[in-house]
Parts: structure tokens; sequence; C-alpha cells
């Protein structure tokens, strides 16, 4: 028997899950094999990131309380395609399966086109994480070209760093007490600091 949950999702509190959980419920019907264990749901958009229905989903996926999710169509389940990557490299980590009847998606093992729709929407959403790598590094290299310091911003350094230093290497000390010395900078930037003179 699998271990199964239903998400629903309406946009509006002038819309009804009811449609969804009676097309759902019909399709556990007849499949004997599917026990329903919860429902989630949410009204509110799919854009948004936080869902209380499907945030509490993921969590019980995370704990491994349920194999399968049904839910009538993917844009119930995310609007969003980052969204989307995000929920099912959850689910494929968690190595549930998602139904979604309406759609004739069934990524459960038992079904050789199950395996196939599981990689492709598992390439989906790699590609998508990967133009979300791309365009944080083209933005990072744009702002660096316009002069934007990234990083941490540096503690404020005390006037007198050449002084500092030079006492520093008088005293033979670390480079932690040359940082707190130069008013707190990380290590790193002391050692860069020492380096340049």
């Amino acid at each position: 028997m699998t271990r199964a949950v239903i998400y629903a999702r309406v946009s509006t509190v002038e819309q009804t899950v009811e449609p969804q959980l009676k097309e759902l419920y019909e399709y556990v019907k007849n499949h004997p094999d599917i026990e329903i264990v919860r429902q989630y749901s949410d009204v509110m958009s799919g854009a948004k990131k936080s869902r209380p229905g499907m945030d509490k989903l993921l969590e019980d996926a995370k704990a491994g309380k349920f194999e399968m999710v049904l839910a009538v169509k993917l844009d119930r389940l995310a609007r969003s395609l980052t969204n989307f990557a995000a929920i099912m490299a959850l689910l494929d980590e968690a190595k549930i399966s998602l139904v979604v009847p309406g759609q004739s998606i069934d990524t459960s093992d038992q079904s050789p086109c199950g395996k196939f729709q599981m990689a492709v929407l598992a390439a989906v959403a790699q590609l998508e994480r990967d133009f979300i790598r791309e365009r944080v590094t083209a933005g990072l290299a744009v702002a660096r070209d316009n002069g934007v310091k990234l990083g941490r911003p540096s503690r404020k350094l005390v006037e007198n760093s050449d002084h500092i230093i030079q006492q520093w290497r008088l005293d033979k000390g670390t480079y932690r007490d040359l940082a707190e010395r130069l008013g707190g900078v990380s290590v790193a930037t002391a050692y860069k600091m020492a380096r340049k003179d």
C-alpha cells in the first residue's frame, strides 16, 4: 500500500478546493493500492514562495510520512519554475513520487514512464538552478564592473595601520592578534595587509 497525500490550491477565497479533492479521490478509488493519509491545501497564489499547506507538506515529506503526492495539475503545486524546481528537488531527494492524473504524470517507480518523467522533471529543476546560478554570476560581474564593493563590509580600520603592523612584527604576534589590533578585522584581512607591507 502506497501512503499518499493530496495537495489542492486555489488562488482566491471565492474559489473552493472541493472540485480538486473530488477528482483526486475519484482517482484513488480506482487505485486500491493507494491510501490517502493526509490532505493539504492553500488559498493563495502559487507564485508565493511560502504557503502554509505546501510548507507542511514539504516538512512531512522530509520526515518520510508518505511516498506519493497527488495534485490535479502542476500549476496547483507552483506557478513559478523556480518554486516548482525546488519542490521537485525535495520530492526527488525524499524518493516521493508525484501523480497528476489530469496531465497523465506519474513518476512512481512502478512505471517506466514514471521514471522517465521524474528524470525530465529533475532535469528541468537542475536547469532552473543552473540558470539562477548564471544570473547571479552575471549580476555580480555587472556590480563589480560598476564599482560596487562585494562581500561583507569590513570593520573600520584604525588610522595608523602601518605603524600597528610594524609594531606587531616586532612583537612577533599572531595574525589573530594583528586582526584585533587593526580594529577587529578578519584574520584574512590582517594577513593580506601584513603581506602588502
